[in-house]
């Protein structure tokens, strides 16, 4: 496994990143279509996940949103902050929901579970799905999830040789979004 470089990391523009979520989004409908099914409610992310999951939620009509908020900490490593506990909700839901999970970066997952975990304590009998806008190539499952979406599959983690990255047709770059701050990315990644 390679250690990721300064000269790794690309910011993207908000085209690009359209693209993604086009893909994305496309994936989507047509799993919905060939299923005949909808999502009562959608699950975004915060921070970063906000973009993917308000975008997820206006193209699929999603008219239930349930943010929450965990923030990654590389010191000490590995460490999981939830922000706060899930709001009260003013509206219900039925019980066998079909709930769309959203985040618009998934590299390791760990963040990804926990969410999933909360999300089936508080809706246990739920169908659970989860959508990344860029999800490493690694990620193939995620337990208690029916189906997993995404628009880009990256190669972050490093689990494969830069040219079987390429050979794969799987980005070996680190994608930093839009409204990211390179340098501010670039100090956490360079703690691993």
């Amino acid at each position: 496994m390679s250690k990721i470089v300064k000269e790794d990391l690309r910011k993207i523009s908000y085209q690009e990143f359209d693209v993604i979520l086009g893909r994305l989004t496309d994936q989507i409908k047509s799993y919905i279509t060939a299923h005949n099914m909808s999502f009562e409610l959608i699950v975004p992310i915060l921070r970063s996940g906000a973009f993917t999951g308000m975008h997820l939620a206006s193209q699929l009509q999603i008219k239930n949103i349930l943010p929450v908020h965990y923030k990654y900490k590389y010191l000490p490593v590995g460490v999981i902050e939830k922000k706060f506990e899930f709001p009260k909700l003013l509206y219900s839901i039925p019980d066998n929901s079909n709930i769309l999970i959203a985040d618009s970066n998934t590299v390791f997952g760990g963040i990804a579970n926990i969410v999933i975990d909360d999300v089936k304590k508080q809706f246990p009998k739920a169908r659970l799905f989860f959508a990344s806008a860029n999800l490493d190539q690694s990620i193939t499952h995620l337990d208690s999830i029916n189906q997993i979406f995404y628009g880009l599959k990256s190669n972050v983690k490093r689990d494969l040789s830069k040219n079987e990255a390429v050979a794969r047709g799987v980005p070996n770059e680190v994608i930093i979004f839009p409204w990211e701050d390179l340098e501010e990315e670039w100090s956490e990644i360079s703690l691993f």
